[in-house]
């Protein structure tokens, strides 16, 4: 089986859902836990290994995908300016998202 057919859609975290494949490196939002931990996401909306295809209802109970946290993060600076004209009301705020850089080591 060619594993570019082999993917899936999970829920990462707080409702962020990614495309993954095995092998792959994804970000995820927050800190999860220590560097070299195995973790696992349970939530799986839908799974592809070749031609065979599952959806979920709205969840597969019984794919897991396991993944190893490289690390932590964070992400580029975001700049946020309110202003509301002629009142002379001017705001900056500044932010940095933290994540975790997870590599998916096996889908099912």
């Amino acid at each position: 089986m060619n594993s570019e057919n082999k993917y899936a859609i999970v829920e990462l975290k707080s409702g962020v859902q990614e495309k993954v494949t095995e092998g792959s490196v994804v970000k995820v939002p927050g800190f999860l836990g220590e560097p070299g931990e195995k973790i696992s996401f349970d939530k799986v909306m839908f799974f592809r290994d070749g031609k065979k295809v599952q959806f979920g209802e709205p969840l597969i109970s019984e794919l897991a995908v396991t993944g190893e946290i490289l690390g932590h993060n964070t992400g580029p600076k975001i700049r946020v300016f309110k202003m509301k004209s002629k009142k002379n009301y001017r705001r900056t705020i500044g932010s940095r998202e933290k994540f975790t850089e997870v590599k998916i080591l096996k889908i099912g």
